[in-house]
């Protein structure tokens, strides 16, 4: 009966680092970062419109 020859050990296949932490955002966190920064652009862009138009006047008698 033929053996096949033994091959690395397991040890030597995978570089363990027990530190070590996973970089990688699951997709639930990413998109909810992706919806506070859209919805904190929607409000900044919301928030300087209403502020223009508050600060000039829409077309009274004096405006010529």
């Amino acid at each position: 009966m033929l053996l096949a020859a033994p091959g690395p050990q397991v040890t030597e296949l995978v570089r363990v680092r027990p530190n070590a932490h996973d970089a990688s955002w699951p997709p639930v966190l990413v998109f909810c970062v992706v919806v506070v920064v859209v919805g904190g652009l929607f409000a900044a862009v919301v928030f300087l419109r209403r502020a223009w138009d508050a600060t000039h006047a829409t077309g009274g008698p004096l405006d010529g």
